[in-house]
């Protein structure tokens, strides 16, 4: 959870343009700044409850910290504009826009991904989700639904409605979602620096 929780820092910091490697003072003002990061570390904790603890609500310690994750849920909901679904499975270097109204409800996320406000991401009729590879880029006002998987170095542009699972390294765009370049290279991180 920690390391997890410190990639995620890092990514934030070098989209305030505080480098790879800021001091104390710099990530305790990103920290500040940043809602949606809140909203990972709430996440984190959570998942953490749900998976550290096998002995279901028999077990008062985990019965407490659930508790807890919950009662916190809604203020943190209410702070962020940001909801993800507690069994998500997330890998380190996720960036979520500070802008909010973001909702992750995802099988599995992989590592450095980027998701920009107004996205949905959830459940199809069936209750089936999406999973996610690593190095994922979701512009603003996506929606992306169903049983679905996306592949590495995606980019998934501003506006998209996507119900179709995807192989990895290709732009894609538009409702219904198409195919706009297939093999890029650039990547996801390109957009981050461009927009930051």
């Amino acid at each position: 959870m920690f390391t997890n929780l410190r990639r995620d820092l890092q990514r934030y910091c070098q989209w305030w343009g505080y480098g790879d490697k800021p001091g104390l003072l710099r990530q305790v003002i990103v920290i500040c700044r940043s809602p949606g990061y809140w909203a990972i570390i709430h996440h984190r904790f959570g998942f953490w409850v749900n998976t550290a603890f096998s002995a279901g609500y028999k077990n008062p310690v985990k019965l407490f910290l659930k508790l807890f994750y919950f009662f916190t849920k809604q203020v943190v909901v209410w702070l962020a504009k940001t909801e993800i679904l507690i069994t998500a499975d997330i890998g380190p270097g996720l960036y979520l826009s500070n802008k909010g109204n973001i909702l992750v409800g995802v099988r599995r996320i992989g590592k450095n991904c980027t998701i920009h406000h107004n996205v949905t991401v959830g459940q199809g009729v069936e209750g089936e989700t999406p999973e996610f590879g690593d190095n994922i880029w979701i512009g603003h006002d996506s929606i992306i639904y169903g049983e679905l998987s996306v592949g590495d170095n995606t980019i998934i542009e501003s506006g998209t409605v996507l119900a179709k699972s995807l192989p990895g390294n290709m732009r894609v765009g538009g409702n219904p979602c198409r195919i706009l370049k297939r093999n890029i290279d650039s990547g996801p991180y390109a957009i981050d620096r461009e927009e930051s």
